[in-house]
């Protein structure tokens, strides 16, 4: 009976304890709440909004001149690449071929170290061309004698009938007397018979004199055309025989060779990349209308090997390609370079950076960074306040914008000179907030490009 005894005990005990740690805990949010309730009334002030710390910009229009630029890569304005026009082996190859020398078109001419320099490059062989060219040249003169002969013929068969026509009336007459004699049987059958078949023969080559000299013209204009068929045939191969050497197509420099002596070619092989340094062509992509590009055609362009370089080369704009590109929105403008008047040359491949002076204008120009949206923020001053220290807010204006210049854009509406719009902390600036300028740029400033600007 002893166990029962002190569970029972324990459980009081626990039960006990529960109510007066639930009677503590009741006192305890008793006593709280009445101290609560007789605790006073503490009032507090607003803290004050601090003023947002910006840069200002002073907008302000300024008189420039734009200054277009772009890349490109340099390219020679004549280039070719020499192929065989006729099939042969090659015989004979200059001995200076090779890249980098000059030769000139007109034969023998100076090279700019005052040496001679042979105007054939190569020969193929010639052989077969010049068999033909034989063949063709009899074939020549065979047509000339036969218009010789038929020339002759043309001035001889005139006298030779009017010749034959006296005949002719002889034998007819002599024919009629016999005719006459045998019919008072003067004369034998034999003899008239012989005067008929005299007369006949001759009537009969009288006709065939008559029909050649009918003739004639058409044999004379047939062997006209033979004669030409054969000169041009002859000018042909003599054109042909020609081409089996080859000259320098004008003055210029070896880029490359692609055959050496010995070797077989066909019509059409290359044989020489040939490239005339002089002068240099350089194409430009601008993002600009044609109109525009159009009106500054001979413009001066400054090239330099990159765009922070100094001018290294100058140029002149001479052409704009008739159409824009459709992925890059620009259009193709063509600088020429005179290597002749540089100091150093433009060769072909260099990579270089173009800057084109355009128009002078007078425009209100802004950080492109100012512009959020299609609208600024302006900086006002806040009116009324007794303080003599100035305080600012700012307001958002919606402007129009006209064309961009690298980092600055130009304000064509919405905007008038001297009101100062935000420059920094645009990510967190809003309507009528109030702020704090810090400093004050203009377009002179450091960090903002001058007005001589790019577009």
């Amino acid at each position: 009976m002893a166990e029962p005894d002190k569970t029972r005990q324990a459980i009081r005990r626990l039960l006990i304890s529960e109510v007066i740690i639930l009677a503590v805990l009741a006192g305890s949010f008793w006593a709280f709440g009445r101290l609560n309730a007789s605790r006073p009334e503490v009032k507090s002030d607003a803290t004050p909004q601090k003023p947002l710390p910006i840069d200002a910009y002073t907008a302000q229009s300024a008189t420039f001149r734009e200054l277009l630029s772009g890349f490109g890569t340099a390219r020679a304005e004549r280039e070719v690449t020499i192929a065989a026009q006729v099939s042969g082996e090659i015989t004979d190859i200059h001995d200076d071929l090779k890249p980098g020398e000059e030769f000139f078109q007109n034969g023998d001419s100076e090279s700019l170290d005052g040496s001679r320099i042979n105007q054939r490059l190569i020969k193929i062989d010639p052989s077969d061309y010049e068999q033909q060219l034989a063949q063709a040249s009899s074939r020549v003169r065979e047509a000339a004698l036969e218009m010789k002969r038929l020339k002759r013929q043309e001035e001889e068969l005139p006298s030779q009938l009017k010749s034959s026509e006296g005949v002719l009336k002889a034998l007819e007459s002599e024919h009629q007397i016999r005719k006459d004699g045998y019919a008072k049987n003067a004369l034998s059958l034999s003899e008239l018979n012989r005067a008929t078949l005299d007369l006949e023969r001759h009537r009969q080559s009288h006709e065939q004199l008559k029909t050649s000299l009918n003739l004639l013209g058409e044999q004379i204009g047939a062997a006209e055309e033979r004669l030409k068929a054969a000169e041009a045939d002859k000018a042909r191969l003599s054109n042909i025989k020609d081409r089996t050497s080859v000259e320098a197509p004008f003055d210029g420099v070896v880029s490359e060779v692609f055959v050496e002596q010995g070797r077989f070619v066909r019509a059409g092989d290359q044989l020489i990349r040939f490239t005339d340094p002089a002068t240099i062509e350089v194409p430009i992509a601008l993002p600009e209308s044609w109109n525009r590009l159009q009106q500054l055609l001979s413009s001066p362009v400054e090239l330099a090997p990159n765009e922070t370089a100094e001018t290294k080369w100058t140029g002149a704009l001479v052409r704009v390609a008739p159409e824009a590109d459709a992925d890059s929105r620009t259009v193709q403008c063509f600088v020429k370079v005179d290597n002749r008047e540089q100091t150093e040359r433009l060769i072909p491949g260099a990579f270089v950076h173009a800057r084109i002076s355009g128009r002078k204008r007078n425009a209100t120009l802004v950080p492109r960074e100012c512009v959020v949206n299609n609208a600024v923020y302006v900086v006002t001053e806040i009116t009324g306040g007794q303080s003599e220290e100035k305080k600012y807010q700012v307001e958002r204006r919606e402007v129009s914008t006209g064309r961009t210049y690298q980092s600055l854009v130009e304000i064509t509406d919405g905007l008038t000179d001297g009101e100062r719009i935000v420059m920094t902390n645009l990510d967190i600036v809003k309507q009528g907030m109030r702020i704090e300028v810090e400093s004050t740029n203009t377009i002179e400033s450091d960090g903002i490009l001058p007005a001589n600007n790019q577009s």
